[in-house]
């Protein structure tokens, strides 16, 4: 299991990486350079407080001094290019892998069933996937940092130390041992409170949008309950930031004893460096520069262990949730069919919704042919929004068959399908978008002749002029954008 675990992040990491790939070799050279740049600055702070001290004892000239001081602003100089440059090109980078990682979700997402989101569980799954997805970016930039930035930065100031006196090597290696065991804890404790978190997180997000979203508000003022959803909204965000809180003070502890660690080894190397210098086993320029990088190096140290190790355990458990819902398999054995719709056939078709025992539909037959019409008659609840749902695809019967054209809907593919069907629900979408593309949303790499848009007006009932519709098809609809808004069956015709 754990090499199991071990091959899925690494394929994980591959897939981030090769959606960027070119910006990310070039980030990756960046931040070498950047972090090899910080390591030369500090030698050569060392070579010009020499050349100094030198010069007061007329053993170096002032011309020496001068160009060691151009060459020290030369690197530093150097050193701000790779980090500006880097941050640019880091940007573009994570905007892409987000970008591309977030496309190949949503067509995953798109391939669901759709009795998939009636699944409490489903929901949960694809909330954590969304997470996931953000995390799993900002888990390869973070790593990324972390071996081309810090690592090359520390292996150069590691072997400029050791050269120095090998001790001051020791002491800071002994530095990253509590780290690591302390992001270790702080690994199990955030992918506990991802996995509990996104059930909570999704009741956040109902309630906020039964107060600002703009489908819901007219009725929620209406019916006096804007306080109530308040209330709930307050009530699910405090619990949800109740467990976030809990396991910030756990990791907050662990972090403060890590930085009481740290602060002892940097009082030890102080030491170390003032017995040294006493004892004449450090130049006054190496004891110069190693003092001044001293804050550098434990500012970048306390970025690894507070910010960047912090960022990778958090996003562990959030990437986890991400590489599980983009591994798993869909159906390919989905046939692609030009369907004629000649005639539908449903045999003993049963049906019920997830998380209940009631049959909503049971053992229904019925025929449908070419030119019928047909209205289906019920009281509220019986089951008529759901049988069409069964029978343009949405969703799958647990009993019977449902056959277009004697062939098994079951076994066809979606696009198949519904490159044939239409439908105008209880609750459909009004698109903020021109009459020409309301009309032509379903093909729009079709051509939108003027004759097949006056056929389909036709038939539909939509007359452009008494609705004064006065630009024709290019008249905007809805009054998102300054279009002319229609009443309810002016938009279930359309």
């Amino acid at each position: 299991m754990k090499n199991s675990a071990k091959t899925t992040n690494k394929g994980l990491v591959i897939k981030v990486v090769s959606a960027a790939p070119k910006l990310f070799i070039i980030t990756s050279i960046m931040a070498i350079l950047h972090g090899i740049s910080w390591g030369v600055v500090t030698v050569c702070q060392q070579k010009f407080f020499d050349k100094v001290s030198l010069l007061t004892i007329k053993a170096s000239t002032l011309l020496d001094v001068l160009l060691m001081f151009v060459i020290l602003a030369s690197a530093y100089i150097l050193c701000q290019v790779f980090n500006g440059a880097g941050n640019y090109v880091l940007e573009m980078m994570t905007k892409k892998m987000d970008g591309v990682l977030s496309y190949e979700l949503h067509q995953k997402i798109a391939k669901l069933s759709a009795i998939d989101f009636e699944y409490t569980n489903r929901l949960d799954t694809i909330n954590k996937a969304e997470e996931g997805k953000k995390g799993a970016v900002q888990l390869v930039s973070t790593l990324q940092g972390l071996f081309c930035f810090y690592l090359p930065y520390f292996i150069f100031m590691g072997y400029y130390l050791f050269t120095l006196k090998p001790i001051l090597l020791l002491t800071l290696l002994l530095i990253f041992i509590p780290t690591m065991l302390t992001q270790i804890i702080r690994s199990k404790i955030f992918s506990k409170i991802e996995t509990k978190s996104a059930s909570q997180r999704r009741k956040v997000e109902y309630y906020e949008s039964c107060i600002i979203n703009k489908r819901y508000y007219k009725e929620t003022r209406l019916l006096g309950a804007f306080y109530f959803f308040k209330k709930k909204f307050l009530e699910a965000q405090n619990y949800l930031l109740h467990m976030q809180y809990t396991a910030s003070v756990k990791t907050n502890l662990i972090d403060l004893g890590m930085k009481i660690v740290t602060m002892l080894g940097y009082i030890t190397i102080l030491c170390i460096l003032l017995d040294a210098a006493l004892k004449s086993q450090l130049s006054i320029g190496a004891f110069i520069a190693i003092f001044s990088s001293l804050t550098e190096m434990y500012a970048f140290m306390e970025e690894i262990v507070s910010f960047h190790f912090g960022e990778v355990t958090k996003n562990i458990g959030k990437v986890k949730n991400y590489s599980s819902f983009a591994s798993e398999n869909g159906r390919h054995d989905l046939k692609s069919i030009n369907l004629q719709y000649n005639k539908i056939t449903l045999s003993n078709v049963s049906f019920s919704y997830p998380n209940t025992d009631k049959i909503v539909l049971e053992d229904i037959n019925l025929e449908i042919r070419k030119g019928e019409t047909l209205a289906i008659v019920g009281e509220n609840g019986s089951g008529k929004t759901t049988l069409v749902k069964l029978i343009i695809g949405l969703y799958a019967p647990i009993s019977g068959e449902i056959l277009i054209d004697e062939n098994k809907l079951s076994y066809i593919s979606r696009e198949s399908i519904f490159r044939r069907v239409s439908a105008v629900f209880q609750n459909f979408q009004r698109y903020n978008m021109t009459l020409k593309e309301n009309i032509s949303i379903s093909q729009t790499t079709k051509e939108s002749k003027v004759s097949i848009l006056d056929s389909v007006c036709s038939k539909s009932g939509i007359e452009k002029e008494q609705w004064g519709l006065n630009k024709g098809y290019e008249t905007m609809l809805g009054k998102e954008f300054g279009g002319v808004d229609l009443s309810g069956g002016q938009w279930q015709r359309i």
